[in-house]
């Protein structure tokens, strides 16, 4: 349901939308549903949302201090039920030897075309062990 306050308005129109419905019309291409931003992790953790990507790829990255240095990585595939459509995903980022503080959780999609960066979704957590 849309709330408005003018001049700001927040929501989006939801009447009749069920959550396979908001899947395919209006959710962005990766979404990331745990962990939540500003999350505290041990690690090792899990990492778990659902995707529409080419192949069903999902890449990622975590970086420690947030966004400079990458200290784990890697990719999974997404369990769609068919192309275009999206489906969950999950992986564990594994144990990071210890590295600590606030971290940045990236999971994209890379482009066949060019190999750039696409659907992007950041999660900023803390990694407190």
């Amino acid at each position: 349901v849309q709330t408005c306050a003018l001049p700001i308005c927040h929501g989006l129109e939801a009447r009749g939308l069920t959550r396979s419905g908001f899947y395919d019309a209006v959710a962005p291409g990766i979404v990331v549903e745990r962990p939540i931003p500003g999350e505290q992790l041990n690690s090792p953790f899990t990492v778990s949302g659902f995707s529409r990507t080419f192949e069903s790829n999902v890449q990622w990255e975590l970086t420690l201090p947030a966004g400079e240095t990458v200290v784990a990585s890697g990719f999974t595939t997404a369990q769609q039920p068919d192309v275009g459509v999206h489906g969950p995903f999950e992986l564990t980022v594994g144990d990071l030897g210890g590295a600590t503080g606030d971290a940045l959780l990236t999971v994209f999609e890379e482009s066949a075309p060019d190999g750039s960066r696409v659907n992007v979704y950041e999660v900023p957590i803390t990694v407190t062990g």
